[in-house]
């Protein structure tokens, strides 16, 4: 967002968003963070393959042993724990990259460009635009 104007504009204030005529209002960034985090429990699942064996089995002599190795504890635990992690470590970074880049609020100084994200909740494919809407 520029600031062509001869005056300090902040982002929400006197620059604000519009889906249509319909004003959008941000959501906040620690709520945009919250509800899109990943589920770290789903990757409890993988828990589940500490079950798994592996089978081998030979005929000798028209006798069949069956060796069985259990392979489930160093494939499970390992996977979900990893998963879990890595899924958490996303998520903080994701919520810091909203939080810290969140430009609604902000003052844009004349003859300012800023970059940043807001965190909108729509359904909709509509383009947004932004309006300025205190011009005094």
């Amino acid at each position: 967002v520029t600031n062509n104007s001869t005056k300090t504009l902040r982002f929400g204030t006197d620059i604000r968003l519009y889906n249509g005529d319909r004003e959008i209002i941000p959501v906040a960034a620690q709520t945009a963070a919250s509800e899109l985090k990943q589920s770290a429990a789903i990757y409890l699942l993988y828990g589940l393959l500490t079950f798994t064996n592996v089978y081998k089995s030979e005929t000798s002599n028209g006798v069949t042993t069956t060796e069985t190795t259990p392979i489930g504890l160093a494939i499970g635990p390992p996977i979900a724990i990893g998963n879990i992690a890595v899924a958490g470590s996303a998520n903080k970074k994701f919520k810091s990259e909203l939080v810290d880049n969140d430009i609604w609020g902000r003052d844009i100084a004349a003859g300012q460009t800023i970059h940043g994200l807001v965190s909108v909740a729509e359904m909709g494919y509509n383009p947004l635009t932004i309006k300025l809407v205190n011009a005094n």
